[in-house]
């Protein structure tokens, strides 16, 4: 899953289950609250378009009514482009 890493409220959807991703920069990384209002969401990995990701050691599932809240540290300049992405 992936979000932009502006600040701001997002609803998000996968056609079986829904619900809301809360992104808040500070200086030293993102944080993110992800809920899910219907269904259940299972990841692996979470991402924030040009900034940075997550991968999950075991999968994360989020179950309706509950949510998950981690954070996400930026990759310096030089690896998006070693990964042949604009910085």
């Amino acid at each position: 899953m992936t979000f932009t890493a502006s600040s701001g409220t997002y609803f998000w959807s996968n056609g079986y289950a829904w619900g809301n991703c809360f992104v808040k920069r500070s200086p030293r990384g993102t944080h993110v609250e992800l809920s899910v209002l219907h269904g259940h969401l299972t990841l692996s990995r979470f991402s924030l378009q040009d900034y940075g990701s997550s991968r999950f050691k075991d999968d994360l599932t989020i179950p309706a009514g509950c949510e998950s809240q981690f954070e996400i540290l930026p990759v310096p300049a030089a690896e998006h482009e070693k990964a042949g992405q604009p910085s």
